[in-house]
């Protein structure tokens, strides 16, 4: 997560809202690098909710499959 400037923002809570078939209940936070991981069960496409520590919210959609790393960025100020 990057703030307008390009900075990354620390302490941000990510979880997935939204996939494919049932998955797991977990929150990642992110880092002092703004980056946080988890791992996803089935091959899909799925929504992840982000809250900054300023509570405002964003949310993205991202194709994943398991094992495979995806990149996804999240930036304070995109509408």
């Amino acid at each position: 997560m990057l703030d307008s400037v390009g900075t990354p923002v620390a302490g941000a809570t990510v979880h997935l809202a939204d996939g494919p078939g049932p998955f797991p209940d977990v929150a990642a936070l992110t880092g002092e690098d703004g980056r946080f991981s988890f791992a996803v069960p089935v091959k899909g496409v799925y929504t992840l909710m982000c809250r900054a520590p300023d509570d405002t919210v964003w949310q993205v959609s991202a194709r994943a499959v398991p094992a495979e790393p995806v990149r996804v960025e999240f930036h304070v100020g995109d509408v």
